[in-house]
């Protein structure tokens, strides 16, 4: 597997928990800039999600390829819709690379699962510690809008930013050995 760093946009999404609530967090990585930099643009209330999806929009124009973890069947859907509902000209990626499908074909049989903190920990040997579970983002986000105290987001941010640190690093694995799919052991460097 290939791709044009300076074409691509690692993407990683919060939302308010189910289909149709706002994008609170969006997180994106740009391959080719050193050091490497994590953007993340957060809403501080409702109407803000356009503006979020205007930077959104400003990306897609000169990175048409996006690299997510189930974002076929998340990320890319849910930015889509929201850009639409805004009137936000959010180009579709022309190739996205979904992690989660390339890393069941690589990793399958080898792996514990295909979960995205067991792929940082058995692939790339790294344990998270701390993270917030999925299921209490929503209600810290909701909680963040309606009271502006963003002490209790900050986990939230160090999720987003781990999340596409580790979606980088998969995809710089699986486009170094893309017939190589062994796995290596804790002791491997």
């Amino acid at each position: 597997m290939s791709f044009d760093p300076s074409r691509t946009l690692v993407v990683d999404v919060e939302t308010g928990g189910f289909a149709g609530t706002p994008v609170f967090l969006l997180g994106v990585v740009c391959p080719d800039q050193r050091p490497l930099c994590v953007e993340q643009y957060l809403v501080r209330d409702y109407p803000e999600e356009a503006a979020l999806l205007v930077a959104l929009a400003d990306l897609s124009d000169t990175r048409d390829t996006w690299v997510t973890f189930n974002g076929r069947s998340f990320d890319v859907p849910v930015l889509l819709e929201r850009a639409a509902l805004h009137r936000v000209r959010v180009r579709p990626p022309a190739r996205h690379i979904d992690l989660l499908h390339l890393a069941r074909r690589r990793w399958k049989g080898q792996v514990t699962n295909c979960r995205l903190t067991t792929l940082e920990r058995e692939v790339l040997g790294y344990h998270r510690v701390g993270d917030v579970p999925s299921r209490d983002v929503p209600d810290l986000l909701h909680h963040f809008v309606a009271t502006g105290n963003a002490r209790p987001l900050q986990p939230v941010l160090a999720h987003n930013v781990r999340d596409l640190v580790t979606a980088y690093e998969l995809l710089l694995r699986l486009a170094e050995r893309p017939t190589d799919s062994a796995v290596p052991g804790p002791d491997a460097a």
